[in-house]
């Protein structure tokens, strides 16, 4: 876009040089603008009755440098142009062209696929330690069957029909596949952020904004799907920031690595709307003199006020509707209230930022108000108040042992986790992205080391989760008919010296610790081999671009 208009064909011959097809190059400057025109029974081609739009040059303009444009014709009339005599300068055509890379990857790059993993018709690991997190509890010396990407059998000595592909886990864990109730991977939101970084991740500016989703901006090619497969994540709820006090739709996901964007989400899992109560809800209120703070509310006082009142509106929009459908045409569509009817309905789980008792309790009354089951995320200080989530039907999304990080956060206690099961709050552990998705069983130990059992800190990390994000039907433990969500560890998954040997989703390996080990010798070899082919072209001494190579 940067480059004046006559460079315009010298790019073009650089990319048919690199190997793009002459006539691909050719359709895409003729047929195929004016197709997107709609003039394609008018320009594009010279055909009989076509208008007549072309022009004469000298050599091939697609492969050679020297060739020069002598006539230029429009609607039948000629546009010649003067050009100066020709430099007696060598010919630039290329004789030959590069090899398009042999091996087409997505995304491109690094660690990325040819295509999805192979779904096996058939799947058996044999003699594995099995953390069913299901009725049958941890299994010694057990198998787990998978036939079409589904569980078919947990057990012992289990049989299975002929041609399937067999597994010895023989000294190795397998455990249900790690679940993130919170995340902010396969995402960029990035926008313009004048001076708060925090404005980049959700849309802050106005209070209500539950029509905006996480599923328009998914990026399927975000290095974080990668790295969380190697620490035996499968499954994200993907979340916008924490700065209004309905800030927009979460999306549930799996994490198919090699995948588009569409791959992505779990189709039958429940809407999740994203708010925040506490400090997060006043942050455009934060630093400068209080002459230049931007949005209402300033203090907590005015943060229940948006919701109610948004709430209201949106039972009157359906009222209104409603009535007006049954007499006539129906009033303009209102995204904003229907997605607000989605939670009142039930439909739509809000998951809130909090951090505070007094904050957790001022929303607890605004859902017994409208009938609302919320979840809690951070919850510093949950646990002061565990029988009463507990009575409401509250969740929780906690961490392990944050604490002191903001002032909201001070009198957090690494037993919070522990203290909330015990009351009986259905609790999950979450990463809040960053550095904690790549250690989740670090994290799920410590709720060991502060009173809970082994399979209660497992469940932090699988069925409860997936029990808060409504998708526990199909994933969360390994029972019969859920899909085959499942990591295969080195040694006791709870243990710090445990490695990700292998993560499946739906019956796919999407990450071997072996095939990592090839790739990154690949890796290393295709950089050494590029920086070599630079070296040479560098000290070549020719000011002719180096191409004797596909990167």
């Amino acid at each position: 876009l940067s480059d004046p208009p006559e460079q315009f064909l010298r790019r073009v011959r650089e990319t048919v040089a690199r190997g793009l097809d002459e006539q691909t190059a050719l359709a895409a400057l003729t047929t195929v603008p004016a197709g997107l025109l709609g003039m394609q029974d008018q320009l594009g081609t010279l055909e009989p009755g076509r208008r007549a739009q072309f022009l004469i040059a000298d050599a091939d303009l697609l492969r050679s440098a020297a060739a020069r444009i002598h006539e230029v014709w429009v609607d039948g009339r000629r546009y010649a142009r003067s050009l100066p005599a020709r430099a007696n300068a060598a010919s630039t055509e290329a004789t030959s062209k590069p090899p398009l890379p042999g091996v087409l990857r997505y995304p491109a790059g690094e660690y990325g696929r040819e295509s999805l993993p192979e779904q096996p018709q058939s799947l058996h690991l044999r003699n594995a330690t099995v953390w069913t997190q299901g009725p049958q509890g941890v299994l010694e010396q057990a198998d787990l069957l998978v036939e079409q990407g589904r569980i078919k059998a947990v057990g012992r000595a289990l049989k299975a029909p002929a041609n399937t592909v067999e597994i010895d886990a023989r000294g190795l864990h397998v455990t249900p596949g790690v679940i993130d109730p919170h995340s902010h991977a396969a995402i960029d939101l990035r926008g313009r952020a004048p001076d708060r970084e925090s404005r980049l991740f959700a849309e802050n500016a106005l209070l209500v904004t539950g029509e905006v989703r996480i599923s328009d901006v998914l990026k399927a090619d975000h290095m974080r799907i990668y790295h969380q497969l190697a620490a035996g994540l499968t499954s994200l709820l993907v979340l916008p920031g924490s700065g209004t006090q309905m800030v927009g739709k979460g999306q549930a996901i799996k994490l198919r690595w090699g995948g588009r964007a569409a791959d992505l989400p779990i189709p039958t899992a429940p809407c999740a709307m994203k708010s925040a109560i506490g400090d997060n809800a006043t942050m455009y209120a934060w630093g400068g003199d209080l002459a230049n703070r931007t949005r209402y509310p300033h203090t907590r006082m005015g943060i229940m006020d948006p919701l109610r009142d948004a709430f209201n509106r949106a039972r009157a929009y359906e009222t209104q509707y409603q009535q007006q459908s049954r007499s006539g045409p129906p009033p303009r569509r209102d995204l904003r209230m229907e997605a607000l009817l989605e939670v009142l309905s039930g439909r739509c789980v809000m998951h809130i930022h909090s951090h505070r008792q007094d904050d957790m309790e001022t929303f607890l009354e605004v859902a017994r108000e409208y009938e609302l089951k919320p979840v809690f995320h951070h919850a510093s200080e949950a646990y002061k108040m565990a029988p009463e989530l507990a009575a409401a039907g509250a969740g929780s999304a906690v961490a392990s042992d944050w604490w002191g990080f903001k002032m909201e956060s001070l009198n957090e206690i690494p037993q919070n986790a522990t203290l909330l099961t015990q009351q009986g709050v259905l609790t999950s552990l979450h990463s809040d992205d960053g550095d904690l998705a790549y250690r989740p069983m670090v994290e799920a130990a410590k709720s060991v080391r502060n009173g809970l059992t082994e399979v209660q800190a497992m469940n932090l990390l699988t069925i409860n989760p997936a029990r808060l994000l409504g998708i526990a039907d199909r994933t969360g433990s390994l029972e019969v008919g859920k899909d085959a969500d499942f990591v295969i560890w080195s040694a006791h998954p709870l243990s710090v010296y445990a490695q990700v040997r292998q993560t499946w989703i739906d019956g796919r390996r999407y990450f071997d610790l072996d095939a990592d080990r090839q790739e990154q010798v690949r890796i290393e070899r295709e950089r050494a081999r590029m920086i070599a082919l630079i070296r040479s072209c560098n000290n070549s001494g020719s000011d002719a671009r180096c191409t004797g190579g596909t990167p």
